[in-house]
């Protein structure tokens, strides 16, 4: 015997499961209620699964806020500081007009 029909024998001898179509089994296998149930919980599944990242990891979602990523507006404030000084140290502004900006940006 060989050994092809020794695996042919074993597979086929238990006959098909009652799962064996459902629900991820060839689509067009039984009526068409059948068929149609089939695509209805599959497109469930798949709807259900874009809405759960989309609300995890969507605008807003609890997922997607890094709480490391936050600016205080004492770094903003600095940073913006820091770039005046630089605009200034290249003789882009005078001294006067950085005085004038820093005290509008602390207000």
């Amino acid at each position: 015997m060989e050994f092809w029909s020794v695996l042919d024998l074993v597979f086929t001898a238990q006959g098909p499961s009652e799962w064996a179509h459902w629900p991820f089994g060839p689509s067009f296998v039984g009526s068409w209620l059948n068929m149609l149930t089939k695509f209805v919980f599959i497109g469930f599944v798949l709807a259900l699964m874009m809405y759960l990242l989309r609300y995890l990891f969507g605008p807003g979602g609890p997922m997607r806020e890094d709480p490391h990523c936050e600016s205080s507006d004492e770094q903003i404030l600095e940073q913006a500081v820091a770039i005046l000084r630089k605009r200034m140290m290249e003789g882009k502004i005078e001294s006067e007009e950085f005085e004038r900006a820093k005290k509008l940006l602390e207000q």
